[in-house]
């Protein structure tokens, strides 16, 4: 299994760059408002034509609708869409069909067994995180976030 690291939260040309020459293999752009790393469409627009070929831009939701994630596509070229809030395999599910986008979720990981859980939920990609930080948009994890690819 490789490691990848996805760097999350940018929302600043220089922060990308800085993402970019560090090898991130993915970069995050949060649409969640309350976020104080939150971005606009408009604003990750921006920062997106700055991302070369084969770092994926990722574009994180809390609890979304769809016209939210519209709004995003619409203007932001993402290839990912990662959900972090209360959304149920079923929703994740939907958006993938509807959106035609692979998908992560973030869970919550207290031990071993929830890594089993995670991987049984058949995302494209799971970010795992520490049941510590719960908050959604929170400017750091106590523990290193993990990618598990499940296949899905």
């Amino acid at each position: 299994m490789s490691v990848t690291a996805k760097i999350c939260g940018l929302s600043t040309e220089e922060a990308v760059s800085v993402a970019v020459a560090g090898g991130a293999a993915y970069l995050g752009f949060v649409f969640y408002p309350p976020s104080p790393r939150a971005v606009t469409p408009r604003e990750a627009a921006r920062l997106c034509a700055g991302v070369p070929p084969g770092v994926a831009r990722v574009g994180l939701f809390v609890d979304a609708d769809d016209a939210v994630i519209e709004a995003a596509l619409a203007l932001a070229p993402l290839d990912i869409l990662q959900f972090h809030g209360s959304e149920p395999p079923e929703r994740v599910g939907e958006v993938r069909s509807r959106f035609g986008l692979p998908v992560m979720k973030a869970v919550a990981i207290a031990g071993p067994q929830d890594v089993l859980g995670a991987r049984a939920m058949k995302m494209s990609r799971i970010c795992c995180c520490s049941t510590r930080s719960r908050r959604a948009g929170r400017t750091h994890c106590r523990v290193a976030t993990v990618w598990l690819s499940t296949g899905g």
